[in-house]
């Protein structure tokens, strides 16, 4: 039998392929189905900022009506926008939320390993907490080593304006986006120490930045101290942060700023990491 060969059982022989070495090393053939030429088209727009429908067509080989059906239903599903002025087509709003999910995903993975080492390091609770659209929210708890501790829920909302996750990133935000965050003031007082007006929230994140990062000082709950820094993502702006929250009495103000600088260091690895990282860089637009 051409192209087999036979192999014995203990019954019959028993047909078995064999392998064409010369085959073997033909390249494989390049699928054009549509699925194939959509993400060629996605990826023209990637190389360039925008593209008429006769560059469109012309660089997937195609006829402008082709191209043109095909710009048409993915602008239907926000991966293209239509810039009706200029006549051509760039990337959607789509795009760069697929982007900020491999970014997420990337963040979990690549923040355990620190979340695991300042909760050894302090005995205290880790949290990984991420920016959801206009939220901000616990990814990840890891939960401290005490009977008594302060612990969060993952996917539990974090108050922006009296958490030191919610400071560290607002602290690193354009203004129109801080804003969005944090919502109208007055902020809503959760204890006596709870910044509930602008200005005072203005002045607390210039001291973020000045020192790297965020603290929570009973400002979300009475007898609990907690310092955060932010992750800043490949598009400059945080991602996300990281913070280590426990009761204050555990915490004296002698060792405070320590706890602080090693978050922070852990944060900027993190963001580092996230700068180099193949999967992040493979998505973003």
């Amino acid at each position: 039998m051409r192209g087999e060969a036979l192999r014995l059982t203990g019954r019959r022989a028993v047909p078995t392929l064999k392998r064409d070495p010369e085959r073997a090393l033909l390249p494989l053939e390049k699928p054009s189905g549509p699925v194939e030429r959509a993400l060629d088209l996605l990826e023209l727009l990637a190389k360039r900022d925008e593209l008429s429908l006769a560059e469109a067509a012309a660089g997937l080989s195609s006829s402008r009506a082709t191209a043109f059906r095909m710009l048409s239903k993915l602008q239907s599903r926000g991966y293209v926008e239509h810039l009706r002025a200029q006549h051509t087509y760039r990337l959607g709003p789509q795009i760069r939320e697929l982007a900020s999910w491999a970014e997420q995903s990337a963040l979990t993975r690549l923040a355990l390993p620190s979340l695991s080492e300042l909760r050894a390091e302090s005995g205290e609770s880790a949290n990984l907490a991420a920016v959801r659209r206009n939220r901000i929210v616990y990814e990840m708890v890891l939960d401290g080593e005490h009977s008594l501790r302060i612990s969060a829920a993952v996917g539990e909302e974090v108050p922006p304006h009296s958490t030191a996750l919610g400071k560290a990133i607002l602290a690193w935000l354009e203004p129109a986006r801080r804003s969005t965050l944090a919502g109208r003031p007055p902020y809503a007082a959760f204890t006596t120490r709870t910044i509930t007006t602008e200005e005072k929230l203005q002045r607390e994140l210039e001291q973020v930045r000045a020192r790297g990062y965020a603290i929570d000082d009973e400002e979300m709950s009475v007898g609990a101290y907690c310092v955060a820094a932010p992750i800043i993502g490949t598009g400059g702006e945080p991602i996300g942060a990281i913070s280590v929250s426990g009761l204050a009495a555990r915490m004296p103000p002698s060792t405070r700023a320590a706890l602080g600088e090693s978050v922070k260091r852990r944060c900027e690895r993190i963001s580092s990491l996230l700068a180099n990282s193949d999967t992040v860089r493979r998505t973003r637009p």
